[in-house]
This record gives structure tokens, sequence and C-alpha cells, in this order.
């Protein structure tokens, strides 16, 4: 049986702005997210039965640890001009993006040919 918590998270911020008769317009986002997972105390080994009496584990094991998370920060603006010329329309515009910020932990832990201490079956009650 293993256990995995996860959680994933996203969120945007939006805006729309008209100026001077439409003929200047804002739009704008902000952006959020993160995610993690966490994996606690993976724990893998094997075991053979010989007989009823007596079971062998094998002498190693492994035990891992995973956690890692993300957060992502964003921002957007798009500045727009509309002028009509003649009977044509020339439309300016211009888009920024802030710098995207991300962040990311990384944490796997692994200890490998762990001793697990034998236990023997003298007998068996069926």
């Amino acid at each position: 049986m293993r256990y995995n918590h996860q959680s994933i998270f996203n969120t945007t911020l939006k805006g729309l702005h008209d100026f001077s008769e439409k003929k200047l317009s804002l739009d704008w986002s902000l952006n959020y997210g993160s995610a993690f997972n966490e994996t606690p105390d993976n724990t893998t080994f094997t075991s053979l039965i010989q007989s009823v009496e007596s079971i062998v584990q094998d002498p190693g094991a492994t035990r891992r640890w995973e956690h890692n998370s993300d957060k992502d920060k964003s921002a957007y603006i798009n500045l727009l001009f509309t002028q009509e010329v003649g009977n044509s329309t020339i439309d300016l515009s211009t888009e920024e993006c802030s710098e995207t910020r991300k962040e990311k932990d990384i944490l796997i832990f692994t200890l490998s040919n762990l001793s697990i201490p034998k236990r023997r079956t003298t007998h068996a009650n069926w």
C-alpha cells in the first residue's frame, strides 16, 4: 500500500479597460499556480517463504522519500490603440510580460541495502 499526497492550484485575474471612446484599450492578467507532491517513507523489500516453518527475507531493503513543489507567478499587459484613417482602421498594439517567476523544490532521499531483522517461526499452528 502506498500513500501519496498531491495538490494543484491555479488562479487567474483579468481586466479589460476601454479609454477615449474605444480608441485606446488595455487588458491585463495576473496568474498564480502551485503544485506539490509528497510520498513519505516508501519502503520496498522482498521475502521468500522456504517452508511453513521459516520465512527468509532479503538482506536489503530500500526506503525512499519524495517531496517536490512548484510555484509559478506571471503578469501580462496589452495596450491597443485603434485609429481610423479614411475607410481603413489601423491597430497599434504592444504586449508586455513581466518576469515569470518559477520556484521549484525537489527532495528525494533514498536509503538502500538496509538490514531487516530476520524472523523465523519454529512451528506453525494451523
